[in-house]
C-alpha cells in the first residue's frame, strides 16, 4: 500500500500485490491499482492506473524502484480542459526503508490518444508500507 504526492498530484492511494520477492529479498515485482486526484490549471481530474512496479535493494535500507503503467483519466463536468483520456507513465526512483519507505521518483507521462501533446515530466514523493 502506498500514498504518493507529486508536484500536481493530490494524495494518490495505491494497493499492490507482490508476486515475486519478499520484504527481505533484494528483488521484488508487484502489480496493482492506484487512484487519485490530479491538479490541472483548469480543474481537477480523476485518474485510475494499473501500476507495475519493481524494486532492487542492494542494502536493507536503500532501493532502486521503477514503475510502468497505463493511466485512464476522467475530467469532471465543468472542467474546461478535455485532454486525452489514456496515458502511459513510467518512472525511476530511490527508496529509503524496506518495510516503511520514503520514495523520490521522476518519470514521464505520455498521452496515448492525442499524439500532438508533449510528454510531461512527473516528479513525486511517496511514503509506503510493505506487508
Amino acid at each position: 500500500m502506498g500514498l504518493t504526492m507529486g508536484a500536481f498530484v493530490l494524495p494518490t492511494l495505491d494497493v499492490k500485490y507482490r508476486y515475486a520477492g519478499t520484504n527481505e529479498s533484494e528483488w521484488a515485482f508487484s502489480t496493482g491499482l492506484a487512484t487519485g486526484l490530479f491538479f490541472q490549471p483548469t480543474g481537477l481530474l480523476y485518474q485510475i492506473s494499473l501500476p507495475n512496479n519493481f524494486s532492487y535493494f542492494p542494502t536493507d535500507w536503500l532501493g532502486i524502484t521503477g514503475t510502468a503503467h497505463p493511466v485512464l483519466s476522467h475530467y469532471p463536468e465543468g472542467t474546461t480542459f478535455t485532454g486525452p483520456n489514456s496515458y502511459f507513465q513510467s518512472g525511476l526512483g530511490l527508496r529509503c526503508g524496506s518495510t516503511w519507505g520514503f520514495t523520490v521518483e521522476g518519470g514521464i507521462l505520455a498521452p496515448l490518444d492525442d499524439t500532438t501533446l508533449p510528454v510531461s515530466p512527473t516528479p513525486s514523493l511517496g511514503i509506503s508500507k510493505g506487508f
